[in-house]
């Protein structure tokens, strides 16, 4: 099991806070290095994204900058629920989390170059599993399962 309070804090707010796994960090911190339009195009976009997702919450961000991508096995007989922050050919894909009383996006993996409309069900899976390896998923499901869901939806 892994404890994503270690995980690196992209950016913390009062709507909670947008955190990153090893493999997700080692993505975006390669985006940061990225000198092409492109790509400051894209770490520019996914501020702003992460910056109003820790202020305010997930409500104010739309489909086309963040979105659920539906529920996933997580490993250990429940499921999760996948989201999705986008700009332009790249994704970071996630959940919410209960950490320290702070509702967490953690993000786990990255699509650097997506090139099809519909997300790779593959990926969406072993997000879902790493998530559900999560101490502090397993903490939240003990208490009584997916409220970090239900909070987000009540933001959108």
């Amino acid at each position: 099991m892994t404890a994503a309070a270690g995980f690196e804090c992209l950016a913390e707010g009062k709507g909670g806070k947008i955190l990153l796994a090893p493999k997700a960090l080692a993505e975006w911190q390669a985006l940061e290095r990225g000198r092409n339009r492109e790509d400051i195009k894209r770490r520019v976009k996914l501020r702003k994204h992460f910056d109003e997702m820790a202020a305010n919450g997930p409500g104010r961000l739309n489909d086309e900058q963040f979105k659920r991508e539906g529920s996933f096995p997580d490993g250990a007989g429940g499921a999760v629920s996948i989201w999705v922050f986008k700009v332009w050919q790249w994704r970071l894909y996630g959940a919410f989390v209960t950490i320290e009383g702070a509702q967490c996006f953690v993000g786990v993996r990255v699509d650097p170059s997506k090139k099809r409309d519909r997300a790779d069900q593959d990926l969406l899976k072993a997000v879902a599993k790493e998530i559900g390896g999560l101490v502090e998923y397993q903490a939240g499901q003990k208490r009584g399962g997916d409220s970090d869901e239900r909070a987000a939806r009540k933001r959108r």
